[in-house]
């Protein structure tokens, strides 16, 4: 019975060693504001800039770019869910939205848009991380 108890013990220890930390707030784009109403609505834009107003999804910000926040609750039919204006029936992997960035050239022009999210700990150096992502393509 001892060595039944010591073994538990030593896999419970081990066991908290070895659980990961999602350090990316909000990486499922679940925690959000409003229900999106049309494109390029991840944050508050710069004032005079357009959008001039909008703030839909906690935790993320945009770098460069319109990038957009596709949700099933959205009211505009080009930003829902699954069927939007950019790609072909497409629902997330899991909750209700998901984020959607341009990562080439339009019309021979070079574009790109970069989303932002501050993390909940610093990244120490010589330290592994895995970010899993799931990518899908769009219709442009």
């Amino acid at each position: 019975m001892k060595i039944s108890k010591i073994i538990i013990l030593i896999l419970f220890v081990f066991m908290n060693f070895a659980v990961s930390q999602n350090i990316i707030t909000n990486g499922d784009f679940e925690d959000f504001i409003n229900c999106p109403t049309g494109y390029s609505q991840i944050d508050t834009a710069i004032p005079g800039s357009y959008p001039t107003s909008f703030s839909i999804l906690n935790n993320w910000t945009r770098m460069a770019g319109s990038s957009d926040y596709f949700n099933v609750c959205a009211s505009a039919t080009n930003v829902g869910i699954p069927a939007n204006g950019f790609t072909q029936m497409l629902s997330p992997v899991n909750g209700n939205g998901y984020a959607g960035i341009i990562t080439h050239s339009i019309n021979g022009q070079d574009f790109r848009e970069y989303l932002v999210a501050e993390l909940n700990a610093p990244l120490v150096a010589e330290e592994n991380y895995i970010l899993k992502l799931s990518i899908a393509p769009g219709g442009l």
